[in-house]
């Protein structure tokens, strides 16, 4: 592709760790019901890793952008919108709205959150552009911004640093939207959660561990 970028861990260590579960899994079913609650438990994280991993990637070809596989054609946006920093679009009350991660609309459906890569504060990294047939408005967060909208500026033929066309206004409902239900994306509440979830895995593995023994 011609930009891509992965979050989470290394697409090896993935593999090795989802590979290694498996063994511990099988070997447990004939040897030791220990190792097979410590491998069920492994199995848990493994698979939160996979889904971060594959739900915050972003790809773009010379037709189209992928992002944790739903994707949107680079034919079909429009091009007078133009594609901008999402700050110089919507007010910081709805940056704060918008999730990694993600696929959802808001505003009646006229914003397209497409997410993008997990672990940056709420209102950096986000990208905005223009379904010209929805007439929906298309949000991304990839990781390396500029060199996502340079490479996406000249893919569908305009100047890579947005001189070319002025920032354009939005309706006021739109530009000012609310947040959702006090949602922060940063890192402390990412961390937060994946702490919660671990713990939640590990009381799950402890209960079927007492339940084989």
């Amino acid at each position: 592709g011609l930009y891509q970028d992965k979050a989470g861990l290394n697409i090896n260590l993935i593999v090795s760790a989802s590979v290694g579960s498996v063994v511990a899994l099988i070997t447990g079913l004939f040897f030791s019901k220990l190792l097979l609650a410590v491998a069920i438990l492994a199995s848990f994280i493994v698979v939160a890793f996979w889904i971060v991993r594959l739900a915050s990637s972003v790809n773009m070809s010379s037709s189209q952008v992928s992002v944790g596989g739903r994707k949107f054609g680079l034919t079909n946006l429009d091009i007078d919108f133009g594609i901008w920093p999402a700050e110089h679009v919507f007010e910081a009350s709805a940056l704060r709205s918008f999730q990694h991660g993600l696929a959802f609309t808001r505003g009646q459906g006229r914003i397209r959150i497409y997410g993008g890569v997990v672990g940056r504060d709420c209102t950096d990294g986000w990208v905005v552009a223009k379904d010209a047939q929805t007439q929906q408005l298309i949000v991304v967060s990839p990781a390396k911004r500029e060199d996502f909208i340079a490479q996406l500026r000249t893919l569908v033929g305009l100047r890579f640093d947005g001189t070319d066309r002025q920032i354009p206004m939005v309706a006021p409902e739109l530009r000012r939207l609310g947040p959702l239900s006090g949602y922060v994306d940063s890192p402390w509440s990412i961390a937060a959660t994946v702490v919660l979830i671990v713990l939640f895995v590990a009381r799950v593995g402890v209960a079927l561990l007492n339940f084989l023994v």
